[in-house]
């Protein structure tokens, strides 16, 4: 089984638009970054959970040490995309439930992209990744699943690209921009 080693670069690429990107494994130096990375999407108000709400440096500490902690004994993986020394974006995967033995096989992903860079291949990139971790560096995952808005047309074409099945839909399951969205539940057997 692998082991988490923060800043750990996971893969060089380029983006479709010919940029130099990396993906590794987050570390603390980028808490400033993810911070700001985070609050700035949140405002947006873009198919993400967060809507407006703005996260303190002490909130995002907090989440970073836990997501470190979670790394460290295999049950989730966070990753960022840099262009340059722009954070262009990042999510995780992770066990749906480390305390409950019969969904430990269920991990659940997601992922945001900073606007300027979305349709440049960057969320392609991380889903394969997350795939991959899924199937070497958690413990014993056989199912990922995800949740997206019906609306977003690109994410859902990505995730069925992937090979993610719609498996259900939660009518009015998520709220955006002050309209109720069916919440569609995909997953991906591995």
């Amino acid at each position: 089984m692998k082991k988490f080693i923060p800043g750990k670069v996971l893969k060089r690429f380029k983006t479709r638009s010919g940029k130099d990107a990396i993906l590794r494994y987050s570390k603390w130096e980028d808490l400033g970054a993810l911070t700001k990375f985070v609050n700035e999407i949140s405002k947006e108000n873009v198919y993400v959970a967060f809507s407006g709400e703005q996260l303190s440096k002490k909130e995002e500490t907090e989440w970073l040490a836990n997501m470190f902690r979670s790394m460290e004994n295999n049950w989730r993986a966070h990753v960022l995309c840099f262009v340059g020394k722009e954070l262009a974006g990042g999510g995780s995967i992770g066990t749906k439930n480390t305390m409950r033995r019969k969904s430990q096989h269920v991990a659940a992903v997601g992922i945001m992209i900073r606007k300027k860079y979305r349709g440049d291949g960057i969320g392609t990139v991380i889903m394969k990744e997350f795939i991959e971790q899924a199937k070497t560096f958690l413990k014993g995952i056989k199912l990922v699943e995800l949740s997206v808005f019906e609306d977003n047309k690109p994410a859902i074409k990505l995730y069925k690209e992937l090979g993610f099945k719609e498996v259900g839909k939660i009518p009015k399951g998520l709220k955006h921009r002050g309209k109720y969205n069916n919440e569609i539940l995909m997953i991906l057997s591995l």
